[in-house]
């Protein structure tokens, strides 16, 4: 369950286009800092910060990373993607701690690594480029394994049992074994995939026991 953070000071009452026309009057020259500020309603330190660069047009308190550095987070679990390895919060957080400690950046967090609160925040700012899914699972053989060839393949050798058997005016002599679409592996679990995607497929080299009937 995502947790939504609950601000603990009011919000500012100034906008961001307040800010600009405040900066906007002082580069110009029309207003001294204190005097923009006053006009605007506008903390003069905050005003000193934007001009100092210190300040960005964030507001709130800092994330742990900053957007770079989840960046390379994102671009992680999008190539892993491509690999058909899925990404789920275990995997991620993982994946973030083995940064951290790389980096040197443990300090930046209350007990040295992330956690499921940095997760979920994580998810939410995000949310343009990643979205949480589903997996389904696909076996390496099926995925890998579907190709024009193999089709072909399949259905010259139909047409020569047909043949061979003399089955083609015989339809009712015709039998369909199928493997359905049940097995004992539910094999579904929350992943992290790219806004784009349709199917999270997660491949695997175990097969599941699926159920055939004879039709």
């Amino acid at each position: 369950m995502v947790r939504n953070y609950i601000r603990k000071t009011p919000r500012p009452t100034y906008s961001e286009d307040d800010v600009s026309k405040a900066l906007e009057k002082i580069e110009n020259k029309e207003m001294t800092l204190r005097q923009s500020a006053e006009a605007f309603k506008i903390p003069p330190g905050t005003l000193s910060a934007r001009i100092s660069r210190k300040s960005t047009s964030h507001v709130g308190r800092p994330t742990s990373l900053t957007q770079p550095q989840e960046a390379h987070l994102v671009k992680l679990i999008i190539t892993l993607q491509g690999y058909g390895e899925l990404t789920t919060c275990q995997d991620l957080l993982k994946y973030a701690t083995e940064y951290v400690e790389l980096m040197k950046l443990t300090a930046r967090f209350p007990n040295g690594a992330p956690t499921r609160d940095w997760y979920y925040g994580f998810v939410k700012r995000w949310k343009d480029t990643l979205k949480l899914m589903n997996s389904v699972k696909l076996e390496k053989v099926r995925a890998k394994g579907v190709t024009t060839e193999t089709v072909n393949g399949w259905f010259a050798k139909l047409h020569s049992v047909l043949l061979k058997l003399n089955l083609f005016d015989k339809p009712q002599q015709i039998y369909n074994c199928d493997e359905s679409g049940f097995n004992d592996d539910p094999g579904k679990k929350k992943v992290l995939v790219s806004r784009e995607t349709k199917y999270a497929n997660q491949f695997t080299a175990v097969v599941a026991n699926p159920i055939r009937r004879y039709c």
